[in-house]
């Protein structure tokens, strides 16, 4: 039973095998499993063994291949290594191990094996990221709390100084008037980190997204020189939701747009109903989902950074906060939603994000 337990454990968590063989100290290849002889295939080498592992492979070695093995035959110790791999237009993320053995004369060979391990680093950096957005979120939070105090004794200094202020006309009450100004952009700003750091314990009606995203479009691109087109069909399902929590996604994911095209372009705003089965690379409990994704030809964001936009105060803009697209994660992420972004140069920036319909027997406060 517990050989059995162990068998299953292995082959139920071990990563996918791309291929398995052994080269001699010239590096011309001993033998070959039938996925590495599969892989020779699509490459064009219908022969495999007694062929030099870096003719038949050329194309997905990376660089520095043959000194790793050379270092191999030398100190006759193990080595991996971990490499990115472009695979029929898919980035593959590959682990090779590298280990040397003796035949019966004495000589080294070297057993390699190779792994897809793209889901496994995929897992990683979400781990890595929910861990990271959680402990921003309990500093963000204790943060926002004691400033938005602080913030109450400012706002009511300064509302009874204008009122005892001798002269409206006065250079004292336009300074007032400036302060409150800024008062109220730091207001915002603490309870944009206030919702960030506890969603703001969503009020869920049955509603539809529609009003909300007119709502949002005509507050965010009044005076713009942006184009939008907003395709929510009538037959768009209802959505379990706080309806001015969802209309502040709205807003933040249009202002990031705004943001992003300052001399103007188009921003292109759909929705679509789901079923999701559980099959999909998707972090959400199977059931009835209303997709929307927002989409503008803005310039590409750098891949480097893609991981980052949903991080507090990340920015790539002077002029914003950085808390936009954190709020909008923090929001969706307490709808138990989930939220995506891609960015390629040529098609601009997309970012989409999943809501639970509403059954159909659910009343909406709105009716």
């Amino acid at each position: 039973m517990e050989r059995s337990r162990k068998a299953a454990l292995m082959t139920g968590n071990s990563p996918p095998s791309l291929g398995t063989h052994i080269v001699d100290e010239e590096f011309n290849i001993l033998a070959a499993c039938p996925e590495t002889t599969a892989w020779a295939r699509r490459l064009g080498h219908d022969a495999v063994i007694g062929e030099n592992l870096f003719v038949v492979f050329k194309s997905l070695l990376h660089p520095q291949a043959r000194e790793e093995y050379l270092g191999v035959l030398q100190s006759q110790t193990a080595h991996v290594s971990i490499q990115t791999t472009d695979v029929n237009g898919k980035k593959v993320v590959t682990e090779t191990r590298k280990i040397p053995m003796f035949n019966r004369q004495g000589g080294v060979q070297i057993l390699t094996l190779v792994q897809n391990i793209t889901s496994q680093t995929e897992l990683d950096r979400k781990l890595r990221q929910t861990q990271k957005l959680e402990s921003l979120s309990v500093l963000s939070g204790g943060v926002a709390h004691d400033f938005n105090n602080l913030l109450g004794g400012i706002f009511g200094n300064l509302n009874l100084a204008r009122r005892f202020a001798a002269d409206s006309s006065s250079r004292v009450v336009m300074y007032i008037d400036r302060a409150l100004s800024t008062f109220n952009r730091a207001r915002d700003l603490t309870h944009e980190l206030m919702t960030f750091a506890d969603g703001g314990a969503p009020r869920k009606n049955t509603i539809h997204l529609r009003p909300l995203c007119d709502n949002a479009v005509a507050r965010v691109f009044a005076g713009s020189d942006i184009l939008c087109s907003v395709d929510l069909p009538a037959s768009l399902s209802r959505v379990w939701a706080d309806a001015n929590q969802i209309l502040q996604v709205f807003i933040n994911l249009l202002t990031n747009a705004l943001e992003a095209m300052p001399e103007g372009g188009n921003v292109r705003i759909t929705g679509e109903n789901c079923e999701i089965d559980g099959r999909e690379r998707l972090e959400l409990t199977p059931g009835r989902y209303v997709k929307v994704s927002v989409w503008d030809d803005g310039p590409q964001i750098d891949p480097e950074i893609l991981d980052r936009v949903f991080d507090p105060f990340f920015t790539t803009r002077g002029s914003s906060t950085g808390m936009g697209l954190a709020t909008v994660h923090s929001i969706i992420t307490q709808h138990e939603g989930t939220i995506s972004v891609r960015s390629a140069g040529d098609s601009g920036t997309k970012v989409s994000f999943f809501l639970r319909a509403a059954s159909d027997d659910a009343v909406s406060d709105e009716e």
